[in-house]
């Protein structure tokens, strides 16, 4: 059932693997690795959380780290393109992938237009049962708004060193956004009006079939992943000449 890919400028294999977490009840998450195409030897790992696509893709490999998407088309003819962040909170790497997200706005001033999508996998959802989908959801819903807010590096950054796994109660959410410097008129709109935003965020998910997170969307038609997100923006911004 891996999916298997060769990178011939690279000369690495991406595989992609399904696996089964009896811990999680019994949900099925993706395990993916590089490996070297002269001894198959291991050169990266990725243990990614999973959303269930409208359909199977047929998506194609075009360069290290850039993903065609099937079907679908650039959206911006000249910069700044769009990157779409898609991020479920709770996923291994999901704080790592919002600083990608942040440092590459500033590597590439001018030329991108970074929006944070949070959406809610597996990952979250094994915490319904015990916190309840409103109090899991939280978490993305603030680090929406900080970003709306352009403060989203500031707000992550903070949260991260409380984030222990688990949902995090939302007097402590809401007193890291007044410490990260977030305007609390326009936090608590933001807060008020979210979930036609999150739900949106979640459709733009399906849409693009994301089976992983963290992922970005690059010019409306590259998925990557935050390890390769320079080389899909970098490859976007060469076909504009």
């Amino acid at each position: 059932m891996a999916n298997v890919s060769y990178l011939p400028e690279q000369n690495l294999w991406f595989v992609d693997i399904p696996y089964v977490d009896p811990l999680s009840n019994n949900n099925t998450y993706y395990y993916s690795m590089l490996l070297s195409g002269s001894n198959l030897s291991l050169v990266k790992p990725f243990i990614e959380s999973t959303v269930r696509p409208l359909q199977q893709t047929n998506n194609s490999v075009i360069s290290f780290g850039v993903v065609q998407i099937n079907g679908k088309v650039a959206c911006k003819t000249a910069t700044p393109i769009p990157v779409y962040a898609l991020i479920d909170p709770y996923a291994p790497g999901a704080f790592k992938g919002i600083a990608t997200a942040v440092n590459l706005s500033s590597m590439y001033p001018n030329k991108l237009n970074v929006s944070y999508d949070f959406v809610f996998t597996n990952y979250s959802s094994r915490w319904y049962a015990g916190f309840g989908t409103e109090h899991t959801q939280l978490l993305g819903t603030y680090l929406y708004c900080s970003s709306a807010q352009g403060k989203i590096g500031e707000y992550a950054e903070n949260v991260s060193k409380i984030f222990v796994g688990t949902p995090i109660d939302n007097d402590t959410l809401y007193q890291t956004a007044v410490g990260s410097g977030l305007n609390t008129s326009e936090l608590n709109s933001c807060l008020a009006n979210a979930t036609s935003t999150l739900s949106y965020q979640a459709t733009l998910a399906r849409f693009y079939s994301v089976v992983t997170t963290p992922q970005f969307i690059v010019n409306c038609q590259y998925s990557t992943i935050p390890e390769t997100a320079d080389s899909a923006i970098n490859y976007s911004l060469n076909q504009l000449g």
